[in-house]
């Protein structure tokens, strides 16, 4: 058995068909252009944090151009609302961080 949890159903795992991405990659796309907008404000480039080892290893273009934003806690998309059940408990993680597009969420320090 691959989760151990016991709300886990056969569903949990089953992909998303391609009809069903059409339908909603709009939606979440929006949402994600949204809650990035919110943050533009606060989110700084991640080459501002000091990390003198990140240049030996990515661009400095990219180190630039991709923003870094601190919050209380990490924005997760609706996908249940969208009909996405099956990514109910993503949705409901505490997650510590996550990347949309070009900026990374992250909780914890500042």
């Amino acid at each position: 058995m691959l989760n151990h949890h016991p709300d886990y159903d056969k569903t949990t795992l089953a992909p998303m068909t391609e009809q069903e991405f059409q339908k909603v990659y709009p939606l979440i796309a929006g949402w994600i252009k949204k809650t990035l907008a919110e943050h533009a404000s606060a989110s700084r480039p991640v080459a501002s944090l000091g990390f003198i080892r990140l240049p030996d290893y990515y661009d400095t273009g990219l180190l630039a151009s991709s923003m870094v934003v601190f919050v209380p806690k990490v924005p997760m998309p609706p996908l249940s609302a969208i009909g996405l059940d099956r990514f109910r408990n993503f949705e409901q993680m505490n997650a510590g961080g996550i990347t949309y597009l070009n900026e990374v969420t992250l909780t914890g320090w500042s």
